[in-house]
Parts: structure tokens; C-alpha cells; sequence
């Protein structure tokens, strides 16, 4: 439309493309702009959930905003509130309940198998004492065990504790709150 020589644009939201999870809505000012409106027609759980993030959203409607607002990788781990332990989290399909460090019950897939070591830079010291021969071995024990092991330091456990006392335990330095140093371990009677 043409009046008196200028040249008037209507902004509409006919050829918006938002994106999944978005669509188009005319602002105040009459343009257009993308807002979050997840598709939460397949949603069939309509209580809380917990999320990837270890938030506990209202129901998975919610979440779904959330992913669409800034989280892309947000997921619902599992049904209900986010717990502490794994005691009566019901994991999605074939996903295991483990607790990381912060005492946070997640939902995670176990690799059945790990790559075979090539280098010996591959190993790591978990906290648990226990040399494992790479950061997918540490992670497919951590999921088999439910409970988080931590990493101690790079490399082989390097144990100073008399095997002839088994009363002796190997603790890392990062269990013991000591500066981290490649290769450092101390022994503690438990």
C-alpha cells in the first residue's frame, strides 16, 4: 500500500518460522515475535517431573517451556519429584538410577561396552581407590554401582597403604579436601 509516496509495511506472522516448540504472536507494537508454546498435546503425565537440570517442573508441560526458553538439552529424567536417592524413581526404558556427588538421583543409559584402552594416559584414579582404563569404564561402573565414583586424579591409583592390612583403605586427595596432584594418594583407617 502506497500513501503519498511512502512506502507502509504490515509485518505479520504468516511467514514466521519460530522453530519447534515456538510460535509466532503480534506484539504491542504490532510485530511480529516468536514465544514459547510447546505442542503438550502428547503429554500424558500430568504431574511433576524432574528434570536433567535437577529441577522439579509442575508437570512436563512446564519443562517443555523451560527447553524452549534457553535449555535445549533439558529432559525429563523421570516421573515425579526430584529425589535424592534412587529409592522409587521409576527410569524411562532401559536407564538405570544412579546419585552423583550432590546427592541428585539421575536417570542414565549404561554403556555395555567401553573402547579398548590405547594409551596408558587413559587411566583414572576413581575416589573409590579403584584404577579404572578410561573415563567410559569410570562412568559404566558408576552406573552399575547407582552411586556416583568420582574421579581422584589421572592416571593409575597409586596406593602407599600395606596390602597386608586390609583394614587400610585407600582415600584420594580429593575425598580428603587435599590440593589435587597427579598421582596423589594418602591411606586412612576405616
Amino acid at each position: 500500500m502506497v500513501i503519498t509516496g511512502l512506502l507502509l509495511s504490515v509485518e505479520t506472522c504468516d511467514n514466521v518460522d519460530c522453530g519447534p516448540g515456538k510460535r509466532c504472536k503480534m506484539n504491542r507494537r504490532s510485530k511480529p515475535r516468536c514465544v514459547c508454546a510447546p505442542d503438550c498435546s502428547n503429554v500424558t503425565w500430568k504431574g511433576p517431573v524432574c528434570g536433567s537440570d535437577g529441577k522439579t517442573y509442575r508437570d512436563e508441560c512446564a519443562l517443555l517451556k523451560a527447553k524452549c526458553k534457553g535449555h535445549p538439552d533439558l529432559e525429563v529424567q523421570y516421573q515425579g519429584k526430584c529425589k535424592k536417592t534412587c529409592r522409587d524413581v521409576l527410569c524411562p526404558g532401559s536407564s538405570t538410577c544412579v546419585v552423583d556427588q550432590t546427592n541428585n538421583a539421575y536417570c542414565v543409559t549404561c554403556n555395555r561396552i567401553c573402547p579398548e584402552v590405547t594409551s596408558p594416559e587413559q587411566y583414572l584414579c576413581g575416589n573409590d581407590g579403584i584404577v579404572y582404563a578410561s573415563a567410559c569404564h569410570l562412568r559404566r561402573a558408576t552406573c552399575l554401582l547407582g552411586r556416583s565414583i568420582g574421579v581422584a586424579y589421572e592416571g593409575k591409583c597409586i596406593s602407599e597403604c600395606p596390602t597386608a592390612r586390609p583394614w587400610l583403605r585407600l582415600r584420594s586427595a580429593l575425598s580428603a579436601n587435599i590440593p589435587l596432584r597427579r598421582g596423589s594418594a594418602n591411606c586412612v583407617c576405616l
